[in-house]
């Protein structure tokens, strides 16, 4: 949430919309954590409710129409391209045709809830030859859902979130630090040396037995005359 706080503070509200929309297109970045953060931020009065969640939702369409585009011009050779990069490649397609074939149009309602569906759904329906009045209905209002969604668990939750956040930064920091810690001990902390061993002296007599035990009791005998 801070990264996006800072996000937000530099770039202003259209870096929400154009987060949203990046999203679509990389498939290692979720959008579900950007709703959220920006419901926290809305929680805390960085940003207005209504506003934000326009916004993402504006941008979340927006990528959505493109993949449309992309599906109905490309058809099947780019659903297997994308299904490359799921968990099931072989059975992506296949999987999302069945769901529109029992759900029709209103799978989109659902689509971004579904793993899987969620990051094939808008070009199937363009590669299925959906038309764009019907898809665009259904995919606004499945968008609205989604949106809404976790842009309203942020901004219920931001407290939670927010202590969440500053916790997961004190490890993370902590963390650092000890991995620090370790780089600099393995690197230039050398083993502290052993002292040298005390040499005894050839100009030093040595005491004999008897004189030690002396000495420990206090007593120093004097041998007879």
């Amino acid at each position: 949430m801070e990264s996006l706080d800072v996000l937000i503070r530099a770039y202003g509200y259209p870096a929400l919309f154009v987060g949203m929309l990046i999203e679509q297109f990389v498939p290692p970045m979720p959008g579900e954590p950007l709703l959220l953060g920006a419901g926290a931020l809305a929680g805390t009065g960085h940003l207005r409710l209504w506003l934000a969640a326009t916004l993402a939702l504006a941008g979340t369409v927006v990528g959505d129409l493109v993949w449309y585009e992309i599906g109905r011009r490309g058809g099947h050779r780019v659903l297997k391209w994308m299904c490359r990069l799921s968990i099931e490649p072989d059975t992506c397609v296949r999987r999302g045709e069945d769901t529109f074939a029992r759900r029709g149009a209103s799978a989109l309602l659902i689509a971004k809830f579904l793993p899987g569906l969620n990051s094939i759904g808008q070009p199937l329906a363009g590669a299925l030859g959906m038309p764009r009045r019907r898809f665009v209905i259904f995919d606004v209002l499945g968008a609205v859902l989604w949106v809404w969604l976790y842009v309203g668990l942020g901004y219920a939750l931001h407290d939670q979130l927010a202590e969440a956040a500053v916790l997961a930064d004190r490890l993370g920091h902590r963390d650092h630090r000890r991995r620090l810690r370790i780089l600099s001990g393995r690197q230039g902390d050398a083993p502290p040396a052993l002292p040298p061993p005390v040499a005894h002296r050839a100009d030093q007599p040595r005491r004999t037995r008897g004189e030690a035990h002396g000495r420990r009791g206090g007593v120093h005998r004097r041998s007879p005359p």
